[in-house]
């Protein structure tokens, strides 16, 4: 908790939580999406890696559009990327403490001019659901009852 609330304040992270180079992206396109992320398969240290990508514009861009469009709502949206990047810190901070056999590990974060970036290990069988959609032999019950165990 103590970390967090250091990492929230600074928007910084402890550089054992971060990759000591940026991943490469290797594919035109994402593997996947969410909410706020896309996730580009990648390289890492010789390594193939799963590489979320958060969804934000840098303060870079905002203050070019401010200066070809001067807007009332640049101050609210730094505000919103401040948020953003807290957001992004606690998830680093909570991921990489999670030490269990049925959660991936985060390898590190990335925190630079123009991206948040988290990396974990590459699945070659994808996500949950791709896994269970390939295969609908797969005791199903089983990875539900399994799944949770790893959130204790």
């Amino acid at each position: 908790m103590v970390l967090w609330k250091m990492c929230r304040t600074h928007n910084l992270l402890p550089s054992s939580y971060t990759t000591t180079n940026e991943p490469k992206k290797i594919e035109e396109l994402p593997s996947g999406n969410g909410g706020n992320a896309d996730v580009w398969c990648g390289m890492y240290l010789g390594s193939k890696v799963a590489i979320k990508v958060l969804r934000v514009q840098s303060r870079a861009d905002i203050a070019s559009i401010e200066r070809v469009r001067p807007s009332p709502f640049i101050a609210e949206i730094c505000r919103l990327l401040t948020r953003v990047e807290q957001s992004f810190c606690r998830e680093v901070v909570l991921w990489k403490q999670f030490r269990h056999p049925n959660l991936l590990p985060l390898v590190g974060a990335t925190k630079s001019s123009h991206a948040l970036m988290m990396v974990s290990e590459w699945m070659e069988y994808g996500t949950i659901v791709d896994f269970v959609t390939a295969r609908p032999e797969t005791n199903r019950l089983k990875l539900v009852s399994i799944t949770p165990k790893g959130l204790k």
